[in-house]
């Protein structure tokens, strides 16, 4: 028994020694494949840049907000189709709204302050006037009193009753001053300023009522939008005249006031001169002391006159006030206009038609602003328009300069086999990818970008699919052509083995070949080449056969060597 293990133990190995000693035998003896005919045909030959990208739209939109805030409403969803202004999202307004609130009342009260600082400009500008007329006129009577006593502080002695007459036709003179004022100047200055009032109130009244007619015949159809403006312009340039007038009016009345006041002060020291004089003829030290006062009164004058001119001052003061008034308001209209514009910008409308593609952001998480940030801002979501796409490819340098801008390309993708979607060439990069031109990228190959526009979108593209893209550089249309296998090239010149019908009762030359068939090495002239097909432009026709062309390479070790997908044979 023990003997018998080890026989088996002996003779196991030596048969799986023998059986793979065989099985190498029969392999080595295969017969060689069986030659094969190369069928010559009509077709189209085609030159063609293959490349594989990336389908994207050709124009995309991160919607971002110019606002930050907290989002409380995001009314689309990722794979949503968007319109122009559609509503994307709502971000919380309550800050934004408050300060609109706070800077309108602001600027309500600024206008306030216009108006207070106008006004009292106004108001400062008359009093000024009239008291630096009123000084000028106390200094004109102080000034005519001071030579009237130096005169008779002089003369005293001798010319006490002229100074009696004198002060008589003084009184006289203020008597007859005082009644020509009452009687005769001031009532005509005062009619003639009531008759401009009046006659700015009837102009006023009359452009009001042509007014309310072009509105009436503009309501009817009868007169443009043109004609009202004009007519409300003529009826607001009448009531700022009428206005002036009324002014002018009260102005020459305080006028008239203060000339009658001077007048009659005039009459009233005229009156008393004389009483002086008749009771002081002879009192010659009276009458220096006369001369003294009055050069005190004419110092005194002058010194009202200064402090009236002094008020100039403050007219310019007062009009300080109105521009920085002025100033404040513009100020807080920009600022209102700003968070205005703020607070409409808590909408996020979509910017353009086309899907959401991309969504960022989830209701309730706070975003940043897209412009008052140093950073870009934080993306709401993304929305592409897809009525227009394109694939975005690299391609190698030693093919760029067959690739010209609208070739035609056929593009097809993994998710639709079988499917060509037709697209063109619409842009070619002038500058390789990478750092400086004519630098290799870290592959090591210059590849320079080629963007490539599809014709007709279909909905069944979507961003992000891989495309594999067949740039056509070059066509031939419904030519003779043959299998490149076939053709063997020696220089510029092209032949072909051509196979051909031998004589009857031939014998065969090898297994797997016809007897009937010869072959007869022939030159062809070749035109268009591919890496399927040939264009033979004379040497051939449609429907002979050739022989593959014989390998002129290493030797191939039995492996087969063909090129391209399987030739058309017999």
């Amino acid at each position: 028994m023990r003997a018998l293990k080890i026989s088996l133990l002996i003779l196991i190995p030596l048969l799986l020694m023998a059986y793979g000693g065989w099985r190498a035998m029969g392999m080595l003896k295969k017969p060689p494949p069986p030659v094969r005919n190369l069928t010559v045909s009509r077709g189209d030959v085609s030159v063609k840049v293959v490349e594989s990208g990336i389908v994207q739209p050709l124009k995309k939109v991160e919607v971002k907000s110019k606002v930050g805030g907290r989002i409380l409403n995001l009314a689309v969803d990722e794979g949503q189709s968007v319109r122009t202004g559609q509503l994307i999202a709502y971000i919380d307004k309550k800050e934004i709204a408050s300060q609109v609130e706070q800077i309108r009342a602001q600027l309500d009260a600024a206008y306030a302050r216009l108006e207070q600082a106008r006004t009292g400009a106004g108001y400062q500008s008359s009093q000024t006037q009239a008291q630096i007329e009123q000084a000028r006129e106390a200094l004109s009577t102080a000034e005519a009193r001071l030579a009237q006593a130096r005169e008779q502080a002089r003369v005293q002695p001798s010319l006490t009753r002229a100074s009696i007459a004198q002060a008589q036709a003084n009184v006289a003179s203020a008597q007859d001053n005082v009644r020509l004022l009452e009687e005769s100047t001031h009532p005509q200055a005062v009619s003639q300023t009531e008759a401009n009032v009046q006659e700015n109130e009837a102009t006023l009244e009359n452009y009001a009522r042509n007014l309310e007619r072009q509105k009436q015949l503009q309501a009817k159809g009868f007169v443009s939008q043109r004609d009202v403006d004009s007519a409300q312009t003529q009826s607001d340039v009448a009531r700022v005249r009428l206005e002036e007038s009324r002014k002018r009016a009260d102005i020459l009345k305080k006028q008239i006031e203060v000339e009658l006041r001077n007048a009659r002060t005039r009459l009233s020291e005229a009156q008393a001169a004389l009483d002086a004089a008749r009771a002081n003829a002879v009192q010659d030290g009276v009458r220096r002391k006369e001369y003294e006062a009055a050069r005190a009164a004419v110092a005194q004058a002058r010194s009202g006159l200064r402090a009236a001119q002094a008020g100039e001052a403050q007219n310019r003061m007062r009009l300080q006030d109105v521009q920085q008034a002025q100033a404040s308001v513009a100020q807080l209209k920009n600022s209102l206009e700003e968070a205005e514009t703020r607070l409409n910008d808590t909408t996020i409308l979509a910017p353009m038609n086309g899907l959401v593609t991309k969504k960022y952001i989830e209701p309730g998480e706070l975003i940043t602003s897209g412009v008052a940030t140093f950073s870009s801002g934080m993306p709401i979501v993304q929305v592409s328009d897809l009525s227009k796409m394109l694939v975005k490819i690299n391609i190698n340098e030693v093919d760029i300069a067959r690739v010209k801008v609208n070739e035609r390309v056929d593009i097809k993708v993994d998710a639709y086999k079988g499917v060509v979607f037709r697209g063109r060439v619409s842009k070619v990069g002038s500058a390789a990818l990478g750092g400086e031109a004519g630098q290799p990228q870290p592959s090591g190959v210059i590849k320079f970008p080629v963007e490539i526009e599809i014709a007709h979108p279909d909905p069944r593209l979507r961003p992000g699919m891989s495309a594999k893209n067949e740039i056509i550089v070059e066509e031939r249309k419904n030519v003779v052509r043959v299998p490149i296998e076939g053709v063997s090239f020696e220089g510029k010149k092209a032949f072909v083995e051509l196979v051909q019908s031998a004589a009857p009762g031939a014998k065969p030359e090898a297994k797997g070949v016809k007897p009937a068939e010869t072959t007869q090495r022939r030159a062809v002239k070749v035109g268009l080449k591919s890496d399927i097909h040939a264009e033979i432009l004379s040497g051939l026709k449609a429907g002979d056969k050739v022989r593959p062309a014989k390998f002129k390479g290493p030797a191939r070790k039995g492996a087969d060597l063909r090129m391209g997908p399987p030739p058309e044979e017999e």
